[in-house]
């Protein structure tokens, strides 16, 4: 049986978009672990990584998150967290995920936290490895989102077309050009 690429991006976007439908929902009184990992193999020959990711709120943790590292002042851990389009930093102590978009840093007490111990950062250095994981499907016709930090501890959405890293910090969105992506390991 041949299975050509555009029926398995059909079908990952679809089992992806699941997950913001339950994303999406009120009043979650489980936290819901949506597994959507599916290898996208694009146009261009480059195979992009979907993530596993489970539902939290309020600084709530899954024992199995994938732990990236600590804030700058050393005070608190900090995890892969995803809202709709935006990806950013979960701090367990502030009870939040902290999503850059346009121009802000929003806080989110509902979220999704990546998790799995199978991933390495690796420094971007011109067009999009190999095993990239996204953060935020494709939406509208526009283009994937990937994880991404700057300087260690700086978690934000790579955005392709843009060139740069987005993150949250100090209340502002930030942008870097020098940055690292998530790949699987």
């Amino acid at each position: 049986m041949k299975i050509r690429h555009s029926s398995i991006a059909r079908l990952a976007s679809k089992v992806v978009f699941l997950r913001y439908i339950f994303f999406e929902m009120k009043n979650l009184s489980v936290f819901l672990a949506i597994n959507s990992i599916a290898l996208i193999a694009c146009g261009d020959g480059i195979a992009q990584v979907q993530g596993t990711w489970e539902i939290g709120r309020n600084g709530y943790v899954p024992p199995s998150a994938f732990r990236t590292g600590v804030t700058e002042r050393g005070t608190g851990e900090l995890y892969v967290c995803g809202y709709g389009k935006a990806v950013g930093k979960l701090v367990p102590s502030h009870g939040t995920c902290y999503l850059p978009y346009g121009g802000k840093e929003h806080s989110q007490p509902t979220y999704s936290v990546l998790i799995g111990s199978n991933y390495k950062w690796i420094p971007l250095t011109g067009g999009i490895p190999r095993n990239i994981v996204i953060g935020a499907p494709q939406q509208d016709g526009g283009e994937n989102v990937y994880i991404c930090r700057v300087g260690g501890s700086r978690l934000g959405k790579f955005v392709p077309s843009h060139d740069v890293c987005y993150y949250p910090y100090g209340g502002k969105e930030w942008a870097s050009r020098s940055m690292q992506v998530l790949v699987r390991d």
